[in-house]
């Protein structure tokens, strides 16, 4: 009979995340924080699943379901800018996604030409366009996207700089 007493709970070990969080390598807390809320409102998502643009950005999260595409940062370079303004345009144009950035603090909407600031409560709302059957987790199963030829990028004119609380 052992006398260790019983562990403690941690939510954060790994035998108590789901499935999908606790079998991907994620490279943060903060993208694991995001896939677990991603989880908690039955979000369907693909983790790093493929480079996109000329820049051969890798994007964080897929949302097959919501047509969307969400880049979770801890710090913002000024590769990221331009990455992302070029990825937002291709994704907008060629497929009819749209991508956001998500960050500890706020969220932004990324185009061509600027990063919109959004609190997060609004971020989840601009997903909401999601079918019904995704929000309930009964989406069928969809192959995370295919490599797509990628048209040459956007003339940049400006660089603008998102605003860290």
């Amino acid at each position: 009979m052992s006398t260790k007493p019983p562990p403690r709970f941690n939510a954060w070990h790994a035998g108590n995340l789901p499935d999908p969080i606790r079998l991907t390598r994620f490279r943060s807390q903060l993208e694991i924080r995001f896939a677990l809320e991603l989880e908690a409102r039955h979000l369907r998502w693909f983790y790093e699943p493929q480079r996109l643009g000329e820049s051969r950005y890798l994007l964080d999260f897929y949302l097959p379901d919501c047509k969307a595409w969400v880049e979770v940062k801890g710090r913002v370079s000024s590769r990221d800018h331009l990455a992302l303004r070029e990825v937002a345009h291709l994704l907008s144009v060629q497929r009819g996604h749209r991508l956001y950035m998500w960050t500890a603090n706020k969220a932004y909407v990324v185009s061509q030409t600027d990063f919109k600031p959004l609190t997060h409560e609004v971020f989840w709302l601009a997903l909401s366009p999601c079918p019904p059957e995704a929000a309930s987790g009964e989406a069928s199963p969809q192959e995370a996207p295919t490599e797509s030829p990628d048209p040459a990028p956007p003339e940049w004119s400006t660089s603008h700089q998102v605003e860290e609380d």
